[in-house]
C-alpha cells in the first residue's frame, strides 16, 4: 500500500509541475522544490541540443516564464507514466508532449 501512495504522490507532483508551467503559476512551481536547493535539470530526451544543467527552483521558474510567457496557451501533456521502485530509489518513464520519452532515473 505504501508504494501505491508513493506512486500517486509522484504522479501528482509531475502533473502539478505541468499545470504550473501551463498556468505560469510561480508559487505552484516553486512549491514543488526545496527552496534554493540545486538540482540537475536534464531535458536532453525532450530537447536533444540541451545538455543537463545544474539549476535552482527560481532559475527553473525564470527559464519557464521566459520561454512560455509569449504563448496565448500551452499544454504540457504527460502520458504512459510508469513509476518503479528498486531498493531505496524510484525511477520511471513516460511520454511527453513531443515524440521522446522522459526518464526519472532511478
Amino acid at each position: 500500500m505504501e508504494s501505491l501512495h508513493a506512486k500517486d504522490s509522484i504522479h501528482t507532483l509531475l502533473h502539478t509541475l505541468a499545470y504550473a508551467e501551463d498556468d505560469l503559476d510561480r508559487e505552484a512551481l516553486l512549491s514543488l522544490f526545496l527552496p534554493n536547493t540545486p538540482f540537475t535539470l536534464d531535458l536532453s530526451s525532450h530537447l536533444a541540443s540541451l545538455p543537463p544543467i545544474d539549476s535552482t527552483p527560481q532559475q527553473l521558474w525564470e527559464s519557464a516564464y521566459q520561454h512560455l510567457a509569449g504563448f496565448t496557451a500551452t499544454q504540457h501533456m504527460l502520458g504512459n507514466i510508469l513509476i518503479t521502485f528498486e531498493g531505496e530509489g524510484a525511477g520511471g518513464r513516460g511520454a511527453g508532449e513531443r515524440d521522446g520519452a522522459w526518464d526519472l532515473g532511478g
